[in-house]
């Protein structure tokens, strides 16, 4: 089937959120077309056999607000209500049949139309042709429409944002904390960034308390990680255990730069957030040091045309650099801004043949 789905981005960081839709369908390798209305709507048309299917993959995005199934688009001027009434909804008939109940939710972006007003009569258009009654509280189904410019998209929401399971597992939340510990929505996105699927294998050479791992594991990705530290392994292991996902991970104790896998080409993504700050060791070496390791352990253990993607506080110049001097081909590099005087570079390479 040819589905026709509207992505609501998070907003935060809009490139992200739009490489890392791109990323994962590139990852399980479905054609599609995309639409960038806006730097938070994204149109993509592609051909799916169960929708089910594409639900489950967009259900991976971190940050994804919804993601809405188009049922009709029309370009309007105003609302008024000769105008609303002469909307065509007869294909949310398909979409109503058998439920007892429905909701308007409305979004608007760069539009005069009013989102109140939007709601109560597409409502009442909807209630006047389909019969179906209305239910803000606990809705059946909820009809979405997205107002930008003078256009007006009319879908079912088909998945809304994980954020708040992302965010329940934040360090406070977990068995073993440690200060400098990765947010689980950056994380979320850079697994994502990697182009991994189920039962890929995930390396963390500087795993610290688990967060990339936690959320590979997720995935159903089998993962391996690493740190020189005892304390950190034993963290890691206890926070994977929590969350019921150690019989999928391999937690190692050893020094990343004195790499302790020899078998070469067996790693499908690195993702990691490598020690930087006051409060992370560095073991006597420079930052510049630990992005070259990480280059140098993309072309040794990475698959060909598979990914890594890590954290930097070194410039993007730096970082061109480096990957070019190895070889690694550079897909992104983002800002992520940690306070007032600190930035850091999130990074998406691929080692290619």
């Amino acid at each position: 089937m040819l589905a026709r789905i509207i992505v609501i981005l998070s907003g935060d960081f809009p490139q992200i959120g739009l490489d890392e839709l791109k990323a994962i369908f590139e990852a399980y390798n479905i054609d599609s077309e995309m639409k960038i209305v806006n730097k938070r709507v994204i149109k993509v048309a592609t051909r799916v056999k169960d929708l089910n299917y594409l639900k489950k993959i967009l259900k991976r995005l971190a940050f994804m607000k919804m993601a809405v199934l188009e049922l009709a688009t029309t370009k309007i001027q105003s609302t008024r209500e000769a105008e609303m009434r002469g909307l065509d909804l007869s294909i949310l008939s398909k979409h109503l049949r058998g439920k007892s109940s429905f909701a308007v939710r409305a979004l608007v972006f760069n539009s005069n139309l009013s989102k109140i007003y939007l709601e109560r009569e597409i409502g009442r258009v909807v209630k006047e042709k389909t019969g179906t009654k209305v239910n803000l509280r606990r809705p059946d189904v909820i009809v979405q429409c997205i107002a930008y410019g003078n256009c007006l998209s009319i879908g079912i929401g088909i998945c809304e944002s994980i954020r708040s399971e992302l965010f329940s597992r934040k360090a406070k939340y977990r068995p073993f904390f440690h200060p400098c510990t990765l947010h689980p929505v950056i994380a979320r996105a850079m697994v994502n960034l990697a182009r991994v699927r189920e039962s890929m294998v995930v390396l963390d050479p500087f795993v610290g308390s688990g967060s990339i791992l936690i959320e590979a594991a997720i995935l159903g990705c089998q993962c391996i990680g690493i740190d020189i530290a005892s304390k950190m392994c034993y963290g890691c292991v206890k926070n994977l255990k929590h969350y019921g996902l150690y019989c999928d991970s391999h937690v190692i104790r050893a020094d990343t730069f004195l790499f302790p896998l020899r078998v070469e080409e067996t790693v499908d993504a690195i993702v990691t957030d490598p020690p930087y700050g006051r409060l992370s060791s560095l073991k006597g070496r420079s930052h510049r040091d630990i992005v070259l390791k990480l280059f140098e352990l993309a072309l040794t253990s990475l698959k060909k045309n598979r990914y890594i993607c890590f954290l930097s506080t070194l410039s993007s110049e730096d970082l061109r650099e480096l990957a070019c001097k190895i070889g690694i081909k550079i897909k992104g590099i983002y800002l992520i801004p940690v306070h007032n005087n600190l930035c850091r570079r999130l990074l998406v390479g691929m080692k290619h043949e």
